[in-house]
């Protein structure tokens, strides 16, 4: 029995749609998205599908959709980004291949994708076609958006994606994110759960590397200064020994150490820098390494 007519009706609504997801209003507030993700780095690229959820914010009659639920479809495998035999273009065919596979692999086609993000960082930018590799794909895959993080911003995603900023609103502290990737490194102030300061210097994984025979195939410009500095006069498909390798390594290493440490850089170092160098007194409560370079 119900001395409230509004109540009765609203007991009749709920017999009626089974629960509150199935009334008709509710699922005005649903919305159910493809999403694909596709992160092309100077040494490696991986590609990402995922089926989100997204609600309407109830308070305040909001028109703001939030993501409650995301069901990852696919995550391929990491793989090296292609480059052209001269290293001057990114590969475009054999990357669209990569991204061709997880699609087949998560059962998706570009008819299939409503929204997603193609993002190139590090040297990957720098290639003549970055730019135009990311607007085919978006023509060709799906709906994209576009964009090539520059390395401010790409420190403030590393931070980010690392852990950083939430450990440090945890913690209360103040906390450095390093993150090593092929080309650069990106450096994140994260204090108490807020960004200060970023900056990326001109050291990476990738900046060098030899095949199975010890011969380079890649000498990067950036590779090149520091193995000079190492005081080596490399050339592309010379053989290069694992002892000439390591003492790059350990020249790498200290040098690396020294830009995180030292409040004033020498001429040398400074020049690493490709943006305005992290400024404030080097003292952290912790220092967290991010990024496969750093595994």
């Amino acid at each position: 029995m119900h001395d409230d007519p509004l109540d009765h009706e609203h007991s009749s609504e709920t017999e009626r749609y089974g629960n509150e997801e199935d009334h008709p209003l509710a699922k005005l507030d649903t919305i159910r998205l493809t999403s694909v993700g596709i992160d092309v780095g100077t040494a490696t690229s991986q590609v990402i599908l995922s089926r989100l959820v997204l609600r309407r914010m109830g308070l305040g009659l909001s028109s703001r959709f939030i993501v409650t639920e995301r069901e990852v479809l696919h995550l391929a495998p990491v793989s090296f980004t292609p480059y052209t035999a001269n290293r001057e273009r990114i590969d475009e065919r054999a990357l669209a291949a990569i991204v061709d596979e997880a699609y087949r692999n998560a059962g998706v086609g570009p008819e299939d994708v409503d929204t997603g993000a193609i993002i190139l960082t590090g040297e990957a930018v720098r290639r003549e076609n970055a730019r135009a590799i990311a607007e085919v794909f978006a023509e060709q895959r799906g709906s994209f958006v576009c964009a090539t993080a520059g390395h401010n911003f790409e420190a403030v995603l590393a931070a980010h994606g690392s852990g950083t900023v939430a450990a440090s609103r945890e913690a209360q502290s103040r906390l450095l994110n390093v993150d090593i990737g092929g080309g650069t490194t990106k450096l994140t102030i994260v204090d108490k759960g807020r960004v200060l300061a970023t900056a990326a210097f001109h050291i990476g994984g990738r900046l060098v590397a030899r095949d199975a025979a010890g011969a380079l195939t890649v000498l990067e410009p950036g590779g090149d200064y520091l193995a000079k500095h190492a005081g080596f006069e490399w050339k592309l498909g010379e053989k290069v020994n694992d002892d000439s390798l390591d003492r790059l390594a350990a020249d790498v290493a200290k040098t690396l150490v020294s830009v995180l440490t030292q409040a004033h850089l020498p001429e040398e170092q400074a020049h690493l820098f490709l943006t305005d160098q992290l400024p404030g007194a080097k003292q952290y409560d912790g220092v967290i390494f991010s990024g496969g370079v750093s595994e």
